[in-house]
């Protein structure tokens, strides 16, 4: 049986059910090796990393974390800005999916699909 209780020490409006399903969402994602899993802020800086961000680009969370999302694209595609073409698009619809080659540690590039 679960018991619903109002809030938590780190966020009082939160229900308990509330918090087991983000708890159950954190895992999920840490749990996702074989993507690369990564929040941005509205500007593009990159808020959260996954373990899969990890194994896939090269570049650890403390690495990542602050840096805009515009470093991962190749230098042709920022000079066509691209990036800030994608962000307005998921700003605007929610959403934006893209496959072409993006950077990843020491500058390696490779094919890789994006979904914001």
């Amino acid at each position: 049986m679960l018991k619903t209780v109002r809030g938590t020490p780190a966020n009082p409006d939160m229900t308990g059910s509330d918090e087991l399903s983000a708890n159950a969402h954190e895992l999920l994602i840490q749990g996702a090796v074989d993507y690369a899993i990564y929040m941005l802020d509205p500007t593009g800086h990159v808020l959260t990393w996954n373990p899969g961000a990890e194994r896939i680009k090269g570049y650890t969370a403390d690495e990542a974390i602050g840096t805009h999302f515009s470093h991962f694209y190749t230098d042709e595609d920022r000079a066509a800005g691209a990036p800030e073409k994608a962000l307005k698009i998921a700003i605007e619809t929610g959403r934006f999916t893209t496959e072409a080659w993006r950077r990843a540690f020491q500058f390696v590039t490779r094919p890789s699909g994006l979904i914001m």
